[in-house]
C-alpha cells in the first residue's frame, strides 16, 4: 500500500482536502491518503504521528487556498511551531521532488515571501485547483500522483464531486475533535452546542454557536454581506440572526445530519476574520460592499 500525504489548513482547504482523498483513492488502486482530521494547537509539540505518516509517504500535497497565510492577525508561517509549516520542512527535506503545491482559486500571491526553508516550495511547478475548471484541474492531480507513485490511473466511475457538493462527504467531528478546534486561534469565541429542529419530524443535533457585537447596524451588515459571499460560494448557508448591532450565528452541516463537520470550523474561522475586518473599518461602507474583497 502507498501513501500520500495532504498538507493543507482547516480553516482553509478542508473541504478540498476531503474530496481529494476520496477521488485518489477511487482513481489509484493499492493507495491511501492521509488527510488530518486533529486541528493542532500552534503551541503543541510535533506530533510523532504526523512525521511517521509524512515518513512513510511517497508524495506529498500542499494545498494553499485563500486563508492558507490569513490577512487578519500574524502570519502562522513566520511561527516556527505551525504545524503546516513544520510538515512542509519535513517534506521539503526529505522528498523535494514528491511535494506537489496544488493553489485554490487565487492564492498563488501566498506563495511569495516564504520564510527560508519553504522557498522550495515556491519553486515546485505548481497545479492549479478552481471551480470553474474543476473537472480538468482534478485531472491533472490524479495524473500527477499517478507519476509520481508509478502506479495507473483507474477509469473514472461516477462523478467527481464539485466544490459545492463537497458536504455530503464530510462525516461528523467527535466531541473530542470538537474541543480540540474550539481551543484552536481560528474558532475563538464558538461554543459547541446540543439542538433541535422542530417540525414534521423533530430532529436533534449539534452545533457551533456565537454572537458577533459590533458598534452599529451598519458595521453588523458589512459583517453579513461579507460572509454572504462565502456562504454562497461554498453552499454551506448559517442559521443566523441580526438585531440592530447584533449577529447571533449557528452553524451545522445539515448535508451530514445536523451535525458538526470540519466545513463549520472553516466557516467559523472565515466569519471570526471578516468579523475583525469590519470592526477594523474607519468608516463601513453604505451601501454594503465585501471587505474582504469577494473570495
Amino acid at each position: 500500500m502507498q501513501r500520500v500525504f495532504i498538507s493543507y489548513r482547516r480553516r482553509d482547504t478542508a473541504r478540498e482536502a476531503h474530496v481529494l482523498k476520496e477521488i485518489l483513492e477511487s482513481r489509484l488502486r493499492d493507495v491511501a491518503v492521509f488527510v488530518d482530521t486533529d486541528d493542532i494547537p500552534p503551541a503543541s509539540a510535533w506530533p510523532d504521528r504526523l512525521e511517521r505518516e509524512l515518513s512513510r509517504s511517497m508524495a506529498v500535497i500542499a494545498l494553499i487556498g485563500p486563508d492558507w497565510r490569513p490577512t487578519v492577525g500574524d502570519d502562522p508561517l513566520l511561527s516556527e511551531d505551525d504545524w503546516v509549516r513544520r510538515e512542509l520542512e519535513l517534506a521539503l527535506e526529505h522528498k523535494p521532488d514528491a511535494v506537489l503545491p496544488v493553489v485554490v482559486e487565487e492564492a498563488k500571491h501566498h506563495l511569495t515571501d516564504l520564510p527560508p526553508s519553504l522557498v522550495r516550495l515556491a519553486a515546485r511547478q505548481a497545479l492549479r485547483l478552481s471551480v470553474d475548471r474543476w473537472m480538468d484541474d482534478v485531472r491533472l492531480i490524479v495524473n500527477w500522483v499517478a507519476g509520481a507513485l508509478r502506479v495507473e490511473a483507474q477509469p473514472l466511475r461516477g462523478a467527481w464531486p464539485k466544490p459545492d457538493e463537497m458536504k455530503r462527504v464530510f462525516s461528523a467531528l467527535d466531541q473530542r475533535e470538537i474541543e480540540r478546534l474550539l481551543e484552536s486561534g481560528g474558532a475563538t469565541g464558538w461554543i459547541s452546542r446540543p439542538m433541535v429542529v422542530e417540525g414534521d419530524t423533530t430532529i436533534e443535533g449539534r452545533e457551533l454557536y456565537k454572537v458577533f457585537e459590533f458598534t452599529n447596524f451598519k458595521r453588523a451588515f458589512n459583517f453579513m454581506q461579507a460572509v454572504a459571499v462565502k456562504a454562497e460560494q461554498y453552499n454551506h448557508h448559517p442559521d443566523w440572526c441580526n438585531t440592530w448591532n447584533r449577529v447571533a450565528v449557528s452553524l451545522r452541516t445539515w448535508d451530514a445530519g445536523h451535525v458538526i463537520t470540519p466545513l463549520d470550523f472553516q466557516m467559523a474561522a472565515y466569519m471570526n476574520q471578516a468579523a475583525a475586518r469590519c470592526a477594523a473599518m474607519d468608516a463601513p461602507s453604505w451601501p454594503v460592499v465585501d471587505p474582504l474583497g469577494g473570495t
